[in-house]
């Protein structure tokens, strides 16, 4: 349960249980549905997806308070549902579970008397949500589309300044990753919105296995293959990083203003004072105190790793009727590749997709 023991607090104080809070509310729904006799199944899904998902997003958005909870910010988060269906992420009926979850929590609050209606259940809010994509307006990256993204990044990181070629080698190494693992933007990047997917790191990749764990779909962590395509590009990007433990990301964000807050909370950590931190922020680059002092930096978000994308495919023209290619598109891709070989290996290879839905989506005579 989520922040033990504040409802008893306020009940101690006032002898009234307050559920105003985000927080205090989510307790109360998911002990209110344990005294109701709700599978454990459904408890453990809703509790996951409630601390780990929703509360997030709505600390990411600074709403703490269910008074906060209007029609604009209920849309928002469908939009953002919506967005993570587009990106491959989760299903639409996924996203429809979970924001069925959300409405449940507020229809939960109306009849505590905590708000007088759920705005969840307006019709502009409903129609924020995703609907099946049709499989003909999915993006798939072509070969050739594919190796003309490759070439990019790989000429990028060979002209790259010096003071470039961390980034550079950074997006290579992305790149290719995101081209042959079938890996989802999700697993490997940052997620703001989802407190557990911090980004990988380097002691998430075994290069004599040729591995990577990260946090799959299915919320479990998952051994995925370091392709003999990325694992170069990425061994690359370890040397030039030169991490100083393997805690660092492996994918760093180098936005400026994120790397300086980081820089200042962890002299901070280590017990600097502003003016000393001022001193030595004036003396050394911000990268070099990462490494002087071992501070972890910041990893690169999704919303980061699409601006790259989109920056590469903008600087060598390279598009899909009319858009960058999307981290997603190479998933697809490579499932459509997988597919021609068989059934079994593209599940495999994909993880989390059942048979059925691989055979749904593979087999309209588009592979």
């Amino acid at each position: 349960m989520t922040e033990k023991g504040f409802t008893d607090e306020i009940s101690e104080q006032t002898g009234i249980e307050d559920f105003s809070s985000i927080a205090a509310a989510i307790e109360g729904y998911l002990e209110d549905k344990a005294k109701e006799g709700a599978s454990g199944n459904y408890r453990s899904n809703a509790e996951s997806f409630l601390n780990h998902r929703w509360k997030p997003w709505l600390i990411e958005h600074s709403i703490t308070s269910i008074h906060q909870l209007d029609r604009k910010v209920l849309k928002q988060y469908a939009t953002h549902l919506s967005q993570l269906t587009e990106d491959d992420e989760i299903v639409p009926s996924t996203a429809q579970s979970y924001f069925h979850i959300v409405s449940a929590v507020l229809t939960w609050c109306r009849n505590k008397d905590l708000i007088t209606t759920n705005p969840a259940t307006y019709p502009e809010v409903q129609d924020c949500l995703p609907d099946e994509i049709k499989e003909e307006e999915r993006q798939f990256w072509s070969e050739e589309k594919r190796m003309r993204l490759l070439e990019a990044v790989d000429k990028r990181a060979i002209i790259a300044n010096p003071d470039k070629k961390l980034s550079a080698n950074r997006d290579r190494a992305l790149v290719y990753l995101i081209a042959f693992s079938g890996a989802r933007s999700a697993e490997i990047l940052r997620d703001p919105s989802d407190d557990r997917r911090t980004g990988i790191t380097w002691n998430d990749i075994d290069f004599d296995r040729n591995t990577i764990q990260v946090l799959g779909q299915s919320q479990n962590y998952e051994g995925i293959p370091l392709p003999r395509q990325a694992k170069e590009p990425i061994e690359t990007l370890k040397e030039i990083q030169s991490p100083e433990s393997g805690k660092w990301p492996v994918f760093t964000s180098h936005h400026a203003p994120s790397m300086v807050k980081r820089v200042v909370e962890g002299l901070q950590e280590r017990s600097y004072d502003e003016d000393e931190i001022s001193n030595l922020r004036s003396e050394h680059p911000t990268m070099s105190l990462f490494h002087k002092y071992d501070i972890i930096p910041p990893a690169l978000s999704k919303k980061g790793g699409r601006i790259r994308f989109k920056k590469v495919c903008k600087d060598f023209n390279i598009e899909i009727e009319g858009d960058y290619l999307q981290p997603f598109g190479a998933r697809r891709q490579l499932g459509r590749e997988l597919f021609t070989e068989s059934i079994e290996i593209a599940q495999k290879g994909l993880r989390s997709y059942t048979i059925e839905s691989i055979h749904d989506r593979y087999s309209k005579g588009e592979h």
